[in-house]
């Protein structure tokens, strides 16, 4: 007799996680800032070549994210809008 094993499931998608913290679930955020705080942080790093500042932006845009969670749309990509914000950190 064999077992049949069941196929693990896929790893969550960024957009799926940040659909559930737009819905109101925050247990997601520490993934995403996981997946993306030091990316996040080394962008900064090459627009500014300030290291305080980069850690400031980087700490604003998931405060930000979560302040205007309601703007992210299912289907749109979650990175493409993440660094979005921090761009418009950046300029301000």
């Amino acid at each position: 007799m064999q077992l049949q094993t069941l196929p693990s499931p896929a790893p969550d998608t960024d957009e799926s996680l940040m659909a559930r913290v737009r819905d109101g679930d925050y247990a997601p955020m520490s993934v995403l800032f996981d997946r993306h705080g030091k990316k996040l942080f080394r962008y900064c790093w090459r627009m500014n070549q300030d290291r305080q500042l980069s850690e400031d932006l980087v700490q604003e845009a998931f405060c930000r994210m979560l302040r205007f969670k309601s703007s992210y749309k299912d289907g749109h990509s979650f990175e493409a809008w993440l660094y979005s914000i921090v761009r418009n950190l950046q300029m301000d």
